[in-house]
């Protein structure tokens, strides 16, 4: 039963994960993308997650135009 819930609930946020129309990821503390949703890759105007991640290996210096802006979110993290 729990093994079954569990399912559920990784089913479930995969489904929010994919399909949801806001941008979102999660990354290393030093920047590198784990894993982004095509809501994202769309942002950015990549084909798909896996291109985005190939082709962004430092947030901080890629994407903020503010370097400081990356460390306050990590500090608050």
């Amino acid at each position: 039963e729990a093994a079954e819930a569990a399912r559920r609930a990784e089913e479930k946020y995969r489904d929010f994960f994919e399909n949801a129309v806001e941008g979102i990821f999660r990354t290393t503390r030093d920047g590198q993308y784990l894993s982004a949703n095509p809501a994202l890759a769309r942002i950015y105007g990549y084909g798909s997650p896996a291109e985005l991640i190939a082709e962004l290996s430092d947030i901080t210096a890629q994407l903020y135009v503010d370097d400081g802006r990356r460390e306050e979110f990590v500090r608050r993290g």
